[in-house]
């Protein structure tokens, strides 16, 4: 072990020797030494159900490292670390933006997976998304939550991230925590909130009136149990909001053209939104969640024409050269992460919006 070379240098580098390798099994000879220290070390790199690690001690006579170095000195070497990393795939971090959202009152956004440090190839480069079951500790996804704050200019300290467990329930940030929740809303200045998607819709509301927000993730059973409704109800009761004044933008996520389900999933359309968001193909049933979330927010009493929510086509722009936010993620596999395409090792983008300070 070179002396020029730290051990978090060298931790950081294996990762993504083994991430490009697919590799879940890591052996680690390390000198006796070392042990204690490469394991801590090891701990932030590979703590994930995903990898399984052993190590196997030798006797060289080394003099023993970092013994003076705790777990929160570890933690922020690591993190030191990771901030000079270049992105993974070599590109910037880049986001997309709705011009239906007003850019005086709030700020928003839509990730693509480009311009983090994320190393496995289903989650390169940027996955903000917490979860044990991926190939991403905590510190990379910190690592490009803070890449994104940094990029967009909001804090990242109060960067909060919707749980994504398929439920319709809503936190509003000053209420006690939730333990999960698919949607957050605020009248609060300074957060950013989130939610966070990969085929799932990522839905984000603003109202420009009463000055609040929220983000929601709903896949499809999000969307046949209403939670486009459920955040619509939640600011008109918590915060007084008309559905009439209320913006909504679908963000990426999984299109007509690609999802298709079984008759069972395909009943429960039928039979659960007001009109079929069914079409069919030799046979095979598709769902377009874009077209269900319309239909849902109108009848709540959202505008049809305060809501951005794609074409069904994959293009970047349209005519007037705004940037489109609703595209499929499952088509676009340079720009987006998905479920379907990848597998579970997937990626997550987000749907971010805050609103901005006034002076």
């Amino acid at each position: 072990m070179e002396n020029t070379e730290s051990v978090e240098d060298i931790l950081i580098g294996s990762k993504q020797m083994i991430d490009d390798l697919s590799v879940s099994t890591v052996y680690m000879v390390i000198p006796d030494s070392h042990m204690n220290y490469c394991k801590t070390v090891s701990s932030f790199i590979f703590n994930t159900f995903t990898y399984q690690v052993g190590f196997e001690a030798m006797n060289v006579g080394l003099p023993t490292e970092s013994n003076d170095k705790n777990e929160e000195s570890v933690l922020k070497s690591i993190r030191e670390k990771l901030k000079l990393l270049p992105s993974s795939d070599g590109l910037p971090l880049k986001t997309l933006k709705t011009m239906l959202i007003p850019n005086d009152r709030f700020y928003h956004g839509y990730t693509t997976r480009t311009g983090g440090v994320s190393t496995h190839p289903t989650m390169r480069s940027l996955p903000l998304a917490m979860s044990l079951r991926k190939k991403d500790t905590r510190v990379y996804i910190e690592e490009n939550r803070r890449r994104l704050a940094e990029s967009e200019g909001f804090d990242v300290q109060k960067f909060e991230s919707a749980s994504a467990v398929h439920g319709i329930d809503v936190w509003v940030i000053g209420d006690e925590q939730p333990e999960s929740y698919d949607a957050i809303v605020t009248d609060k200045p300074g957060y950013t909130i989130a939610a966070p998607g990969a085929d799932c819709q990522t839905l984000l509301f603003c109202d420009p009136v009463k000055m609040v927000v929220g983000a929601a993730h709903s896949g499809w059973k999000g969307t046949i149990d209403r939670i486009q409704q459920n955040v619509v109800r939640v600011m008109k009761e918590r915060f007084g909001c008309k559905p009439s004044d209320i913006l909504v933008a679908i963000g990426p996520s999984i299109g007509v053209c690609c999802y298709n389900v079984d008759e069972n999933r395909a009943k429960e359309f039928i039979d659960g939104v007001a009109e079929s968001v069914v079409q069919r193909r030799e046979g095979i049933p598709y769902l377009d969640l874009w077209q269900a979330t319309k239909i849902l927010l109108a009848e709540v009493g959202v505008k049809p024409e305060n809501i951005d929510g794609g074409n069904r086509n994959n293009a970047d722009v349209d005519g007037l050269g705004s940037q489109k936010v609703t595209q499929c993620t499952s088509c676009n596999k340079d720009k987006f992460f998905s479920y379907r395409r990848d597998g579970v090792l997937f990626g997550n983008q987000v749907g971010y919006i805050g609103i901005k300070m006034r002076s």
